[in-house]
């Protein structure tokens, strides 16, 4: 059996409807994706929260020395659950919620 075929009887026999909208939004991504792509990917809503892809960069620069790998990261600055705001990484977010498609 191929990998495609695989896919398809997996999709077919066993995926919920949650698996099945992350791995359409995967595919469906553009080719040069942007943080509220990844946010849509993690299964927020922008909507639902309240940040900003800006974040201050002195906390940018206070981090980098503990962090090497920052620059790599997709951070935002989300003030969704309070006022003065929090340095988030999408990744994170990302991470958690596919190892969550399969409860």
């Amino acid at each position: 059996m191929t990998k495609k075929e695989l896919i398809i009887r997996y999709l077919e026999d066993s995926a919920n409807e949650k698996q099945i909208e992350f791995i359409y939004n995967l595919v469906s991504l553009p080719e040069y994706c942007n943080k509220l792509d990844l946010l849509k990917l993690s299964g927020l809503d922008k909507k639902e929260m309240n940040f900003d892809t800006a974040f201050p960069i002195g906390i940018y620069d206070a981090i980098k020395p503990y962090y090497s790998n920052i620059d790599k990261a997709n951070l935002i600055y989300d003030y969704t659950t309070n006022n003065f705001g929090e340095l988030v990484n999408i990744n994170d977010i990302l991470t958690t919620n596919i190892l969550n498609l399969k409860k």
